[in-house]
C-alpha cells in the first residue's frame, strides 16, 4: 500500500508541518462507492415500460431509476470521455450523480489507490492541479466541464470530507473509516483552527483553480496570480515539502517569465478550456435544478458512446437524484453534529472573499473573454456569489 503523495498540511506557529492524510482526490472517490457497492431496486409499476439502453422511460415523462453501468470496453467502439473538475469540496458528486443518471455511465476518480487496469469511462471527476488531484487519466479525456461552489462554503466542506477518515495516511486506513464519510461535522474548534491556519492559502487555490482550467492550462503562481515556471508550478503541488514563504520566495525570484502551459492541457486534452460550467447551488435548486443540468447535457448528448436520456425524461431523472436519492448515498443533510451555519468566518476573511471574487470576475468580464460564451456564465454566477457573500457580510456582528 503506497502513501499518498499529496497530504494536507497545517502551519502551527508560522512553520509548516506535515499532517496525516489522505488526498481528498481518495475522498471524493470513497462517496461514489456507496451507491456502487448498493442493490437498487426498481419500482413495481403499472405501465409498461420501454427501454433505452439501460434506462427505463414510462409514459408521461415518468421513469424508473436503473444502476449505472460501465462503458463499452470494446477498443473498437470510439468512447467520447468527458472530465468534471473543481476546487475540493465544492460537490462535484452533486453534478457526477445527474450524469449517471442521464447516461447510465459510471464516473471514476481521479485516485491512485487500487489499479483499474484499462477500464474505460465516459466521466471523470479531478479537483487537478490542486494538490489534492492527480492527473491519473491519461490522455482519455476529450473535454472537461467546470463546477462551481461559492468559496465560503467549499472551504468548509473540504475539512470535513478530512476530518471524516481522521486525516488517513493510508488507503486501508481511509477504507476503514469509510462509513463516516458524509457522516459528521467536525468539532468546531478544529474548524477555526484550520480556518486561521489555512485560509489565506486556501482562497487563493480556489480561485488559483478556476484560472487553470479557464485559461487552458496556463501556468500562474497560487499567491500572485503571475505567470510562472513549470519547475515553480511543481512545487506549487507539494506544500507538504515547500512552505508558502518558501513559495513566494520563488516566484519573486522568476524574471521575464513567458507564457507557459502545462503539457498535460496540450498533449493529453489538447484543450482544458471547460465547455460548460454550472454550479452546485443550482443544480441542487429545485427551481434551477434540471435545467442547470441541461448545460451539462448539451455537451456530451450525440457523442460517441454516450447516450442521453430524451428531453421529456430529464426531469424525471433530476427528481430521482435530487429528491428520492435514488442513488441511496448519504448527503451533506446527513452529517450529524454543529450545524453548517456555525461553521463561520471572520469580518475580514469574507471581505477577502469577496475581495477575490471581485478580482477574478472582473478578469473574466473584460478584453476577449467578453466573447466566450462559458466565461460570461462564470461571470454571472461569480456576480451572484458576491451579491450573496455581500450580503452576508453585512449581517455580521
Amino acid at each position: 500500500m503506497r502513501t499518498f503523495k499529496h497530504p494536507f498540511i497545517v502551519m502551527y506557529k508560522n512553520k509548516y508541518r506535515l499532517k496525516s492524510t489522505l488526498s481528498l482526490l481518495l475522498i471524493l472517490s470513497i462517496s461514489s462507492i456507496f451507491y456502487l457497492s448498493t442493490n437498487l431496486k426498481q419500482k413495481d409499476v403499472s405501465e409498461e415500460p420501454r427501454h433505452r439502453s439501460l434506462v427505463v422511460k414510462l409514459d408521461g415523462g415518468k421513469c424508473i431509476w436503473a444502476e449505472p453501468k460501465h462503458a463499452n470496453q470494446d477498443l473498437n467502439q470510439e468512447l467520447f470521455t468527458t472530465l468534471m473538475v473543481g476546487y475540493p469540496g465544492s460537490a462535484k458528486r452533486a453534478a457526477y450523480q445527474h450524469l449517471e443518471g442521464l447516461t447510465e455511465l459510471i464516473t471514476q476518480d481521479d485516485y491512485e489507490c487500487d489499479n483499474y487496469g484499462d477500464t474505460r469511462y465516459a466521466f471523470y471527476k479531478t479537483q487537478y492541479p490542486h494538490h489534492e488531484g492527480v492527473w491519473s487519466w491519461g490522455n482519455q479525456a476529450d473535454q472537461t466541464i467546470f463546477v462551481l461552489q461559492n468559496p465560503r462554503k467549499a472551504l468548509v466542506t473540504y475539512l470535513f470530507l478530512l476530518h471524516e477518515i481522521n486525516f488517513a495516511k493510508f488507503c486501508f486506513e481511509a477504507y476503514s473509516l469509510l462509513e463516516r464519510v458524509f457522516t459528521l461535522h467536525p468539532p468546531l474548534a478544529s474548524w477555526f483552527s484550520w480556518r486561521e491556519e489555512r485560509f489565506s492559502a486556501e482562497i487563493n487555490w480556489w480561485t488559483w483553480h478556476l484560472d487553470y482550467w479557464m485559461e487552458n492550462g496556463l501556468l500562474r503562481d497560487v499567491f500572485t496570480h503571475e505567470l510562472t515556471t513549470l519547475d515553480h508550478f511543481a512545487k506549487l503541488r507539494k506544500p507538504e515539502i515547500y512552505t508558502e514563504a518558501e513559495l513566494r520566495m520563488y516566484q519573486a525570484a522568476l524574471k521575464n517569465v513567458e507564457p507557459t502551459y502545462d503539457p498535460r492541457c496540450v498533449n493529453d486534452v489538447g484543450d482544458c478550456r471547460p465547455a460548460a460550467v454550472a454550479t452546485e447551488e443550482k443544480i441542487t435548486s429545485a427551481v434551477t435544478g434540471p435545467q442547470e443540468i441541461s448545460k451539462f447535457a448539451s455537451v456530451i448528448e450525440n457523442k460517441p458512446g454516450v447516450d442521453v436520456i430524451e428531453e421529456p425524461w430529464r426531469q424525471c431523472v433530476w427528481e430521482k437524484v435530487a429528491v428520492e436519492k435514488a442513488h441511496q448515498a448519504r448527503y451533506e443533510e446527513d452529517r450529524a453534529g454543529p450545524s453548517m451555519e456555525s461553521y463561520v468566518y471572520t469580518k475580514d476573511q469574507v471581505q477577502v472573499i469577496i475581495n477575490e471574487l471581485y478580482r477574478v470576475r472582473d478578469k473574466y468580464n473584460s478584453g476577449e473573454w467578453l466573447s466566450n460564451p462559458v466565461a460570461q456564465d462564470v461571470v454571472a454566477y461569480l456576480n451572484e456569489y458576491i451579491e450573496e457573500n455581500e450580503q452576508f457580510l453585512s449581517t455580521m456582528e
